[in-house]
């Protein structure tokens, strides 16, 4: 199967062939002023399009997870059971990854054809490898990782000098495990709250979340990802990171240990008694009513810190954790603890609308991807297929095949017309998790052009969203790995 599959070629044709047709008389229809006919032949075009989807649908990207083997997580790094630490939304949306054909494809060829570098040589050219022997502070930080997560491996330890509180986790190798601290994150943070750090990073390497090529499915255009699949694997993203905060507080032992890493990390304060997090963690309230999410907090590929705190807070309760801490003080079982984090991560979930508001949604992102396809002079029927994939409200193709031809200036004329309802039933974060989607769908096809960028300016500025958002996005999206 090639990065685009036969099966679509031919999908495209057809739909390229009813469009052909049907344009004309369209077009017949609007330079007579027949509104009425307008309409019948639009919702005749969608018809026999829809149609034509519905026939070719042989391949899913999204499988009913019921109808899956779940996958079953192993790793010759530990001997803990990874199972029962990670996060079922993550296991899900890995499960319907692992069996969907095309994504293995595209992870067989990124493996033949992109090597896997010698990580050690790589680290050591801008890193400073450091001796555990050397640092006392440093050395108890990786005993009590490898005792609490039972880690096999050898783990080494890489620093660059910066002034930027930050850790990451190359991909290990078959017997090494790789953590990569700056020089301020030592400084600032203290052992327990490096434990949660350390834990986090090694929790990459254990879930083997460097199996999903990121970073060529955003940047080869031979892949043509399509934008539904690139939010869904984002959503695996943020779901991994709430799994790899799991293992930072097994090997931060409390949850006000995690907390003060997580307060020092984002929030760059230095100095965080117990009682001052609990009294923040309070103010959370109503979490989806009262949380206000800053475009400084809503980055594409990590929970935003309330979500973070809480989900780790309810770890912490869990029968999970205190399991893997050898505690059977627990006030939470596993299905109440995924219960109560699948609500809060709710806030990502652009389902969880009123329909008015998911229509104003639909219609602005629809005119916005428009613009972004047309920018390069045409609209193929592969871009109108994708746009239509994820849309969700019915009848809004017809409204928004009229603009296929339409020059820069209509379109932004739409763009502001759908802004009306827009802010009338979209709160900013709606609004910002509906730019976010619109980021994916630019990078979808693996490159992203000045003009597209000047477009997602342009689109997020009439959203009521500062257009810097867009460059915090595709910066975090740069640092994937």
């Amino acid at each position: 199967m090639s990065a685009v599959p036969n099966l679509v070629n031919d999908l495209s044709f057809q739909i390229q062939q009813i469009q052909t047709e049907m344009m004309s008389q369209i077009q017949a229809a609007t330079a007579s002023g027949d509104f009425n006919q307008i309409q019948t032949l639009m919702r005749d075009m969608e018809k026999r399009i829809n149609d034509v989807i519905e026939n070719h649908k042989t391949i899913e990207f999204k499988p009913n997870v019921e109808e899956l083997k779940l996958f079953v997580y192993n790793t010759p790094h530990t001997d803990m059971n990874l199972n029962d630490i990670v996060y079922d939304y993550e296991r899900d949306l890995f499960t319907k990854m692992e069996n969907n054909d095309r994504f293995q494809e595209i992870r067989a060829h990124v493996k033949k054809h992109y090597p896997e570098k010698d990580m050690r040589k790589v680290l050591m050219r801008d890193h400073l490898k450091l001796d555990l022997k050397l640092s006392p502070k440093l050395k108890e930080v990786v005993l009590t990782c490898i005792e609490a997560l039972k880690i096999k491996s050898e783990i080494e330890v890489y620093m660059v000098n910066s002034l930027e509180v930050n850790a990451y986790c190359p991909p290990p190798t078959e017997d090494k495990i790789f953590v990569c601290i700056t020089s301020a994150l030592l400084e600032k943070l203290a052992v327990p709250e490096l434990c949660y750090v350390f834990g986090h990073e090694i929790g990459h390497a254990l879930m083997a979340h460097h199996a999903i090529p990121l970073q060529h499915l955003l940047n080869n255009p031979q892949f043509q990802v399509n934008p539904e699949e690139l939010i869904e694997i984002f959503a695996w993203k943020r779901a991994a990171e709430i799994t790899c905060d799991r293992f930072g507080l097994i090997c931060g032992q409390r949850f006000e240990n995690a907390a003060r890493g997580v307060f020092k990390i984002y929030y760059g304060l230095t100095e965080l008694a117990d009682d001052s997090i609990f009294a923040y963690m309070q103010n959370f309230g109503d979490f989806n009513s009262s949380i206000s999410i800053s475009p400084a907090d809503f980055y594409s590929t990590h929970p935003f810190g309330p979500v973070r705190l809480l989900a780790l807070q309810y770890f912490s309760m869990s029968e999970n954790f205190h399991k893997a801490i050898g505690s059977s003080n627990h006030e939470m079982s596993e299905s109440d603890l995924e219960k109560r984090i699948d609500a809060i991560m709710k806030i990502y979930d652009v389902n969880n609308v009123t329909p008015e508001a998911q229509l104003a949604l639909d219609k602005f992102f629809m005119i916005s991807a428009l613009s972004i396809s047309a920018s390069d002079g045409e609209v193929s029927p592969d871009e109108i297929l994708k746009m239509k994939e994820i849309c969700k409200s019915e009848g809004l193709l017809e409204e928004v095949m009229p603009f296929v031809q339409a020059s820069v200036a209509e379109l932004q004329d739409q763009i502001y017309i759908a802004t009306n309802a827009l802010f009338e039933h979209c709160s900013l974060p709606l609004r910002m998790k509906m730019m976010r989607d619109l980021v994916y769908v630019a990078l979808a096809d693996g490159i992203l052009t000045d003009t597209e960028r000047d477009i997602l300016y342009f689109c997020c500025s009439a959203a009521g969203c500062d257009p810097k958002f867009i460059d915090d996005t595709l910066s975090e999206i740069a640092k994937l790995t």
